[in-house]
C-alpha cells in the first residue's frame, strides 16, 4: 500500500458510512462523493444525504477527491469550489476530461455566490450550483433530481 493510498484511506474513514465496499458497482444504491474542506458543511450534507437511498463518501482535499472519484466512479458529486490542493473548478475540469467521469453530475456547493462565480462553475462543467448558506429544503430538492428518497 502506497503512502498516498494510506493517507487517502485515513482521511475518508472519518466521514464515510460504516460499511465500505471494495467494488462499489456491485452495491445496489448509488454512490455520492461529497467534497468540502469544512467539517460542518460535511456534517450538514451528510445529514441531508441520509434521507436518500445512497452510500456516500466524503473528502476534504481537491486532489484526494479527484483520485477517489476515479476509483469509486460515483453517480453524483457534491463539490465545494474553494478546496486545498486542487480547487473545485480544477477537479470538475479534470473529471470532464476523463471518459469514465465525463458525464457524472456535479453539484457545486460554495460560499462564492456572485453570478460570475456561478457562471464559472457551470462553464467548468458543474451540472448545478447552490450557494452557501443554503436551506436544507433547497439541498434536498436538488439531490432529489439525482437520488431516490428513502421511504
Amino acid at each position: 500500500s502506497s503512502p498516498l493510498a494510506s493517507s487517502l484511506a485515513q482521511r475518508t474513514k472519518a466521514f464515510t458510512q460504516p460499511k465500505r465496499f471494495r467494488q462499489p458497482r456491485q452495491h445496489p444504491s448509488p454512490i455520492v462523493l461529497v467534497v468540502d474542506d469544512d467539517a460542518d458543511s460535511l456534517v450538514l450534507i451528510s445529514y441531508v444525504l441520509e434521507q436518500f437511498k445512497c452510500s456516500f463518501f466524503c473528502e476534504t482535499n481537491g486532489q484526494a477527491a479527484l483520485e477517489l472519484a476515479y476509483r469509486l466512479k460515483p453517480e453524483l458529486i457534491v463539490l465545494d469550489i474553494r478546496l486545498p490542493g486542487l480547487s473545485g473548478l480544477e477537479v470538475v475540469k479534470a473529471l470532464r476530461r476523463d471518459r469514465s467521469t465525463d458525464s457524472t453530475p456535479v453539484i457545486a456547493v460554495t460560499a462564492m455566490a456572485r453570478l460570475w462565480d456561478q457562471e464559472m462553475a457551470i462553464r467548468a462543467g458543474c451540472s448545478q450550483y447552490l450557494s452557501k448558506p443554503y436551506l436544507i429544503e433547497d439541498m434536498t430538492r436538488l439531490l432529489s433530481c439525482y437520488l431516490t428518497p428513502n421511504v
